[in-house]
């Protein structure tokens, strides 16, 4: 059986895409009552180092710093907080709030499938994988 595509930590507590063994990242939804992020909750084997990190992005109106990365500052932050939608078919597309506010409906995007690659929020555009399908390690 393959292993899905699921998020790892990267060197740095980088977030990238990853189907070996390396410790995926299982995350929880958290909210303060008005903000919602995803936070780390453990890996699936290894250090727990960056447990409670959250999920962010800061991309600026032209385009620029648009890479997802991992914060302690959960809370009040727009660039931690997402809103998702289900496509209807048991997937989801997880828009990034910051970028909403600045009228940009960009969302968690991965550009390639390689082990590895990193993380963006991006347009909703053809060819990259912007469909997530949240998985329970608890039955595997």
């Amino acid at each position: 059986m393959n292993k899905p595509h699921c998020l790892a930590w990267g060197p740095n507590a980088s977030i990238v895409l990853d189907s070996s063994a390396n410790p995926i990242i299982e995350w929880k939804i958290v909210s303060n009552g008005t903000d919602e992020t995803f936070e780390s909750l453990g890996v699936s084997s290894g250090t727990t180092a960056n447990d409670g990190l959250c999920l962010a992005a800061a991309a600026n109106s032209s385009g620029g710093n648009n890479r997802v990365y991992a914060t302690s500052n959960c809370f009040g932050n727009a660039f931690a907080s997402w809103y998702y939608s289900s496509n209807g078919s048991g997937g989801y597309n997880y828009f990034n709030v910051y970028s909403m506010g600045q009228l940009q409906y960009e969302e968690l995007t991965a550009l390639n499938t390689r082990e590895g690659a990193f993380l963006y929020v991006e347009p909703t555009t053809t060819g990259t994988w912007q469909t997530w399908t949240p998985f329970d390690w608890s039955n595997s």
